[in-house]
């Protein structure tokens, strides 16, 4: 199941960060990359699409914390 190797992945990803092994958990960080975009294609969804939203919605959400600064 695509959403369970997500988890795993990103499990693996912390326990390396854990480790202060900046390589380990550069490449525990890419595979739960892969992971993910894998996970959109088997789900039908647009990776870069989504990853798009995200940024806008990010994007916007720092632009209203600015204003109300």
């Amino acid at each position: 199941d695509a959403a369970r190797d997500i988890c795993k992945k990103a499990e693996d990803f912390c326990k390396a960060v854990d480790t202060g092994d900046a390589t380990a958990y550069e490449s525990r960080l890419g595979e739960l990359l892969l992971s993910a975009v894998d996970a959109a294609g088997l789900l039908h969804i647009e990776a870069e699409q989504a990853l798009t939203k995200s940024c806008d919605r990010f994007i916007s959400e720092c632009g209203q914390k600015e204003t109300a600064e």
